[in-house]
C-alpha cells in the first residue's frame, strides 16, 4: 500500500491503484460538499505518512465545473482503515507559478470589496455601471495579488451585462490599480 518513512512522507507504492483512485474520489467529494464543483481527472502523486493511521498527501487534476479549467490540488486525508474513519485535513488549489487559482473565498468581503471598487474607478472613465454581484473570482500571486473577476452590472440604460476585470492589489500600503475592465461578448 505504501512505503513506510518514520516521521514523513513517503511515496505511495501503487499511486494508481484502486485504494488511492478511492481516497482521492472521497477527499473531491467532501470538498464539493463545500460548495465546490470539481470532477477527478487522476492522481498526479502519492505520499503517505504513517501515525496513529495513515496520512495520504496527494496531488490530484481535476476539472472546476464551473469554468471548466483544470486545474492540480494537494490534499491530505487521514485515514485508520480498521476503523472505516476518513479525515479531509485540507484540500487547495495548487499555486501554479505564473497562474491564476480560484479565489478561497470568492463571496467573500475582501472579493465585494474589490469588485464595487473596480466598478467605481470604470465609472471614473464616464461609465455609468451599477454592481450586481461577482460571478467569478481567481487570483494570481505576483508583487501583491491580481483578482481576475467576472462581474454581473447594470448600465445606465438599466441593461444587465457582464464584465471582466482585473485589479492588482499591490503589496501591502500600496494600493490597487484597475489593470483591465471590459464587457464580455455573450453568444
Amino acid at each position: 500500500m505504501c512505503s513506510v518513512v518514520l516521521g514523513g512522507y513517503g511515496p505511495c507504492e501503487d499511486p494508481q491503484g484502486p485504494h488511492v483512485k478511492e481516497i482521492a474520489e472521497w477527499a473531491v467529494g467532501k470538498y464539493n460538499e463545500q460548495g465546490h464543483d470539481l470532477t477527478m481527472i487522476s492522481v498526479v502523486k502519492c505520499e503517505s505518512q504513517v501515525v496513529s493511521g495513515v496520512n495520504y498527501r496527494l496531488t490530484l487534476l481535476a476539472k472546476d465545473n464551473h469554468d471548466n479549467h483544470e486545474r492540480f490540488y494537494e490534499t491530505v486525508v487521514f485515514e485508520k482503515i480498521w476503523e472505516h474513519y476518513r479525515e479531509l485535513v485540507y484540500f487547495k488549489p495548487l499555486m501554479v507559478p505564473g497562474g491564476y487559482v480560484p479565489c478561497q473565498d470568492p463571496k467573500g468581503p475582501l472579493v465585494k470589496e474589490i469588485a464595487k471598487w473596480a466598478v467605481e474607478e470604470y465609472n471614473k472613465q464616464g461609465h455609468c455601471l451599477t454592481l450586481i454581484r461577482v460571478l467569478k473570482c481567481e487570483s494570481q500571486v505576483v508583487a501583491g495579488v491580481n483578482y481576475r473577476l467576472v462581474l454581473l452590472a447594470k448600465d445606465d440604460k438599466n441593461c444587465e451585462n457582464n464584465y471582466e476585470t482585473v485589479v492588482w492589489e499591490k503589496l501591502e500600503g500600496q494600493g490597487r490599480e484597475l489593470t483591465y475592465f471590459k464587457l464580455l461578448l455573450t453568444q
